[in-house]
Parts: C-alpha cells; sequence; structure tokens
C-alpha cells in the first residue's frame, strides 16, 4: 500500500488537497490511503514513529507546505522523514521559490517542489502526476519484492 501523509497549514488548502488526493485515489483505485492530513508537522511524525514497524514495508508519499507556521518547519520536518525514512517521496508545497535551494543544500532529494503562486489547475495537476509517479514507483518495488521471493 502507498501511504500518503500531508502536512499544510492552511485550514482551505488542507481541505482542497486532501479532496485532490482522494478523488486521485478513489478514480484511479489505487491501492493507496490518505493516512494522515494535518496543519501540525508533529502529527506526522508522531504517526511515523508509532507506526514505524508497520509501515516499513510500505511506501510513503508525504506532502509538506515548507513553510509551515510551526515550531517545526516543513523543511525540518522534510529532514526528519528522509533521515527516518530514506525511501519515502517527499513533494514540497510552498507559495516560496527561495525554499527550493535550502531543500536542495539540506539534501532531502523531494521528488517535487509544487509552487502555490500558480493556478489551483496546475496545483492539482502536480499533485496527481506526483501521485501517479509515486504509485507506479510502488509497483515497480512490489514487482521487485516478487522477483527476489521467486527466486529462492
Amino acid at each position: 500500500m502507498l501511504l500518503i501523509l500531508l502536512c499544510e497549514d492552511k485550514p482551505v488548502q488542507l481541505k482542497e488537497y486532501c479532496t485532490i488526493i482522494q478523488n486521485h485515489i478513489m478514480i484511479n483505485k489505487f491501492n493507496s490511503k490518505l493516512q494522515i492530513a494535518t496543519s501540525n508537522p508533529i502529527d506526522i511524525i508522531d504517526f511515523l514513529t508509532r507506526e514505524a514497524i508497520e509501515i516499513f514495508d510500505k511506501n510513503i508519499l508525504v506532502f509538506i507546505d515548507i513553510d509551515l507556521k510551526n515550531e517545526i518547519t516543513g523543511l525540518e520536518l522534510g529532514k526528519w522523514v528522509r533521515t527516518s525514512f530514506p525511501l519515502a517521496q517527499i513533494v514540497f508545497i510552498t507559495t516560496d521559490i527561495k525554499y527550493l535551494l535550502l531543500a536542495i543544500e539540506a539534501r532531502i532529494s523531494p521528488l517535487d517542489y509544487i509552487i502555490k503562486n500558480h493556478s489551483n489547475y496546475n496545483i492539482k495537476s502536480r499533485i496527481e502526476e506526483d501521485l501517479r509517479y509515486a504509485y507506479d514507483y510502488y509497483l515497480q518495488c512490489l514487482n521487485l519484492k516478487k522477483s527476489y521471493s521467486n527466486l529462492n
């Protein structure tokens, strides 16, 4: 299963992104779940820490507002996810392009970097593209596991 986590501090955008993600999962019948949608990065850290053993064998996609107005910034959350779950896919969403360089310097290696200043359609299509990419990656991992298990 592809687990999806979302951290966005603006309630209207959080709701909008949830709708985009859930609709795309449902329409495409992905074996996927929007596990957490929150404005608090601690919720993401707590979930991943608490469920680490259970989700270790699953693929993770995390959408993060890089400029969270919280004690833990989106950049710090991204660093934590990358360090704790090196195979997780991270997508940063922000209004300010300057954070892109910081994410690169921090070696977070995000899958994507979505700029909020673009049209809502562009944001929606980018989120959907990232979901498809992450799901295809998940399927490739499943196929590899099957191939390797058949060798034994």
